[in-house]
């Protein structure tokens, strides 16, 4: 019992420590638009958060660069969310995620379209695969 406490003591506080990177405003959004970026990896920054409206649907774009001296792999995931902010279902496209491996000093764009005009916000997270625990 003591142990489980423990883990779930590390594991929250393993949680905690992420970086959080936002659009500071959306292009032609009405003000309810969001596109937030969440890492749990060191040695990662992301670059260049945006968010746009066009022909009722939410552009997210963002840069992932290493600055690491070795190679690294993390998972990118991602959710859409509405105005009220519920998750959009798997069948509408509201999550996905992708494995990725970033050369030393790489830098990498990844540009996301909501699947409908409901979705209107959207949330990316980036964990570390290589993470030992």
């Amino acid at each position: 019992m003591r142990i489980s406490i423990a883990i779930l003591a590390l594991l929250a506080t393993s949680c905690a420590n992420y970086k959080l990177w936002g659009a500071e405003e959306i292009l032609r959004g009405s003000g309810d638009e969001s596109v937030q970026i969440r890492t749990w990896v060191e040695g990662l920054e992301v670059e260049e958060v945006l968010g746009r409206m066009e022909e009722d649907r939410l552009t997210a774009q963002f840069s992932l660069r290493s600055e690491l001296d070795a190679p690294i792999r993390v998972q990118l995931s991602w959710i859409w969310k509405d105005t009220d902010g519920f998750i959009l279902r798997p069948a509408q496209g509201g999550s996905g995620q992708q494995d990725l491996l970033l050369s030393p000093g790489a830098s990498k764009a990844f540009s996301f379209v909501s699947p409908s005009p409901s979705a209107i916000k959207f949330s990316g997270s980036i964990i570390p695969l290589d993470a030992q625990l």
